[in-house]
């Protein structure tokens, strides 16, 4: 009887353990939040933009690309376009691009803080080299 509740316990632990890292590796795969893919965006707009009356930037979802966030820059323009500028951020990588002329944005500020998700959302650099595949452009 000793050996069945021996065999039980350690059948019961090994599951747990198992399970527990199964969790564990599925809760580090996760996407950036709206928050963190708009701060993104929002490093990359120009300073001055920012300080335009009634400057804002908020979502602008494309159905056509949905594993990016798309967030537009506006300002309170009384005479003309009130659009500052486009931003699309990978949902996984956290690069951000200009979709209006397809080029992905780069900058020392952007990085550090892209750095900075990427490792506490533990991405691999293959994952990073996959999602750096994808392109939030109109085809």
């Amino acid at each position: 009887m000793r050996d069945f509740r021996f065999i039980f316990a350690w059948m019961a632990a090994s599951l747990a353990i198992s399970l527990i890292a199964r969790v564990d590796a599925f809760s580090a795969v996760r996407d950036l939040t709206p928050n963190e893919a708009r701060e993104l965006a929002l490093i990359v707009v120009d300073a001055q933009a920012k300080r335009l009356p009634g400057f804002g930037i908020g979502p602008d979802e494309d159905p056509r690309t949905p594993q990016f966030y798309r967030f537009i820059a506006t300002w309170d323009n009384k005479n003309g376009s009130v659009v500052v500028g486009f931003f699309s951020v990978n949902r996984r990588t956290g690069d951000v691009w200009n979709p209006v002329i397809c080029k992905r944005i780069e900058s020392d500020a952007l990085l550090r803080v892209q750095t900075n998700l990427r490792r506490r959302l533990k991405l691999t650099p293959e994952e990073l080299e996959d999602g750096r595949e994808l392109s939030p452009c109109e085809n």
